[in-house]
């Protein structure tokens, strides 16, 4: 839990990780996993919380519904062993977050969702 953290000490746990793991059957949105792919961290997670590009997928970490504890596991080992795809995973990641997730793509949507309520 980070809520008692200041942000250069979630910051810097973020810029430590190798790995974020994510097991969830409750959190909403999923604010962790975009989190740790704007520092370019890859994720293990049973979330899917959008629809579309935007998505949790494979291509950036692993995601999976329902968990499975030695699915799970395969795939944390998997990454905290392969520095190689861990790195690659990584980079996909921190670019789906500048390409979907930046203030001013969210605002922008924000924006179009207000639009559309108004006509």
């Amino acid at each position: 839990q980070f809520r008692d953290l200041e942000r250069p000490a979630i910051a810097s746990l973020y810029a430590n990780a190798e790995v974020l793991v994510c097991p969830s059957e409750s959190e909403g949105f999923g604010l962790p996993i975009i989190e740790a792919m704007a520092c370019g961290i890859p994720y293990v997670t049973n979330m899917h919380p959008v629809e579309g590009d935007a998505s949790f997928t494979d291509k950036e970490g692993y995601a999976s519904l329902p968990i499975e504890a030695d699915v799970f596991a395969d795939r944390i080992r998997t990454l905290l062993n392969d520095e190689k795809k861990r790195t690659a995973l990584g980079k996909a990641a921190r670019k789906k977050v500048e390409t979907y997730y930046t203030p001013q793509v969210t605002a922008g949507k924000v924006l179009k969702l207000y639009e559309s309520l108004l006509d």
